[in-house]
């Protein structure tokens, strides 16, 4: 079935297992695409992506691989004696509070740490001892460093960091023994409970996409013979970070863009009610002069008939102040009859 879609390209739904008694029903299709991209079974430029579906669904894409993931392993000079070491590992040599290896097999492994960071630096990366971990909330009483999870070195490329643990297998970390033995019983450089096999591994959770994250000695090769899959892995995790960094930084551009139309959306919505009140409370004042001025007409008419019955011998003083009263009722109507005043579409709301 992988071949099919390895084959054809696209996409590809099948059932996720059920376990029955620990035993899948279906076969474990994650594990096969981690195989399958770890072994090389997928085209070259290409890798198999799995996300979970609807309805107990995997679904299995074929994508193209993540720009800078084709690492070509190259090889890492080992010398077998060094005169100078890298400033990088003698600080792992001195740092022996953070050891997880015995004394016997100090040596060597600060000259494998020696030629990773020897050649990790040819190659342009940054390296680095692990920092101390930064202390939660801005205290000192924060996380102290572990080798699980801080490591003993960094390599740092273009701006993403991953940490190699080095350990013996076999020895438990200086630290641990310590808290395990405070009273003082013994020490640590006497309590050899290692086995001489030297492993570095990548911290953090475990290996991407399948791949390993642990190159140990073995039967046939040793540890100096990985040190090319170790630098190898650490570049495709490198570009990993790069491209999800992207990934993200354009996710968030694209939740910014999201909110500024929105907001945009929103002003526009508060600029159309305003408008909308503006023109309703127009139409109030409009309506409220028109019957206004209506009144008014009516005042004229009535205070020049009181005018003219002055002729006749009515007082004077009375048709003076209802005239002083008219000229404030017409100034008044040309004040609340918005057609008086310069009409124009709102362009903002006030205060915003």
């Amino acid at each position: 079935m992988l071949a099919d879609l390895v084959d054809g390209g696209g996409v590809l739904l099948v059932d996720q297992p059920l376990y029955v008694a620990g035993r899948p029903s279906t076969p474990d299709f994650e594990q096969l695409v981690l195989s399958a991209n770890r072994y090389g079974k997928v085209p070259a430029g290409k890798r198999l992506v799995t996300s979970h579906a609807a309805g107990r669904k995997l679904e299995i894409r074929l994508e193209d691989a993540i720009i800078g993931t084709d690492v070509v392993r190259r090889a890492v000079p080992v010398p077998q004696r060094v005169s100078r070491y890298h400033p990088v590992a003698v600080l792992f040599r001195d740092r022996s509070e953070r050891h997880e290896i015995s004394k016997p097999v100090v040596s060597r492994a600060v000259r494998l740490v020696h030629a990773l960071v020897v050649e990790a630096e040819r190659r342009g990366h940054e390296v680095g001892l692990a920092p101390d971990p930064v202390p939660y909330g801005g205290y000192s009483s924060g996380r102290r460093w572990s080798g699980t999870n801080d490591g003993h070195i960094t390599v740092t490329i273009g701006g993403h960091a991953q940490a190699v643990r080095v350990i013996e297998v076999g020895m438990p970390s200086r630290r641990h023994w310590e808290q395990q033995n405070y009273l003082g019983r013994g020490s640590y450089s006497a309590s050899n409970t290692g086995t001489g096999v030297l492993r570095f591994e990548l911290t953090g959770y475990g290996g991407r996409e399948g791949r390993t994250c642990r190159w140990a000695d073995g039967k046939r090769t040793t540890l100096e013979d990985k040190l090319p899959d170790v630098l190898a892995e650490i570049e495709t995790r490198a570009a990993e970070d790069a491209h999800r960094a992207r990934q993200r930084q354009e996710a968030e551009a694209e939740a910014q863009r999201r909110l500024e139309r929105a907001q945009r959306r929103e002003a526009q919505k508060r600029l159309e009610k305003h408008r909308a009140e503006v023109l309703h409370d127009q139409v109030k004042r409009w309506e409220r002069a028109a019957r206004t001025r209506a009144y008014v007409a009516a005042m004229r008419t009535e205070i020049e008939t009181r005018a003219a019955a002055l002729d006749t011998g009515n007082g004077g003083g009375e048709v003076a102040r209802a005239w002083e009263w008219l000229a404030w009722a017409e100034q008044h109507v040309d004040d609340i009859d918005p057609l008086t005043q310069p009409l124009a579409l709102p362009a903002e709301v006030p205060g915003q």
